[in-house]
């Protein structure tokens, strides 16, 4: 018999958790230092691959869409056959990226294995002018598996304008071109310190700032185990 999701990770499939003030200040400040002067950033097109562009429009006036390129920082990613790869240009930091991530998890009675981290990186969007004020980024999910136990972490080590909004559609809608328009129904402002746990499977843009100078975001994905529960893995692992 499949054994029962641990109840925080079923309350996160139902809603997304919000958790503040998440480190101490002086925490924070030194994280907010090591993402913009220590790590190793290239440059993306846009916010998402670009084949996703063509699902839209660069500027798509119905669902209020307009892109632009973003910093990216590569922290680790989980290759099947080689396991988790840490970035060789941000491996001297990767622990203090792990730490937002493990600080919300453990607070919600979750605890995971490290392997179990699919991919973290981190985004950094310049100020734009005020054309797109309240424009999203394109909306896309992290995951397309739907037998996947998937959750999604952002994590803003600084205060800017830019919310990242979550959609009600359902993500294979977007992906077949079935939508007509877009329904947000949740705003998530970048404020420093804070980090939002949902389902990997709910659809979710950011905005580019027009008020602030930067929006840095830590994306994290977790792939839990299908039969995940937190008393097995206190009792001895997943071996």
């Amino acid at each position: 018999m499949k054994i029962q999701m641990n109840r925080i990770v079923e309350e996160i499939k139902e809603n997304p958790i919000i958790i503040d003030n998440l480190l101490g200040e002086g925490d924070e400040i030194f994280l907010n230092k090591v993402f913009l002067e220590y790590f190793h950033w290239k440059v993306s097109p846009a916010t998402s691959p670009i084949s996703e562009l063509d699902r839209f429009d660069i500027y798509d006036v119905e669902n209020n869409i307009k892109e632009s390129p973003q910093m990216v920082a590569n922290v680790v990613r989980h290759q099947l056959e080689e396991g988790l790869i840490e970035d060789p240009h941000n491996y001297k930091f990767v622990n203090y990226s792990y730490l937002p991530l493990y600080m919300a998890l453990i607070s919600k009675g979750i605890v995971i294995e490290k392997d179990w981290i699919a991919r973290i990186k981190v985004n950094c969007q310049f100020k734009q002018n005020s054309e797109f004020e309240g424009k999203w980024n394109v909306p896309h999910v992290d995951s397309f598996d739907d037998n996947l136990n998937h959750i999604t972490a952002l994590y803003y080590p600084m205060d800017s304008d830019g919310d990242t909004t979550l959609f009600t559609n359902n993500y294979r809608d977007l992906y077949e071109g079935k939508i007509g328009k877009l329904d947000p129904y949740l705003n998530i402002s970048p404020k420093r310190g804070r980090i939002v746990l949902f389902w990997g499977k709910t659809i979710h843009a950011g905005i580019h700032p027009t008020k602030n100078d930067f929006r840095v975001c830590i994306n994290y994905n977790i792939l839990l185990p299908d039969n995940y529960n937190i008393d097995k893995l206190f009792k001895g692992g997943w071996k």
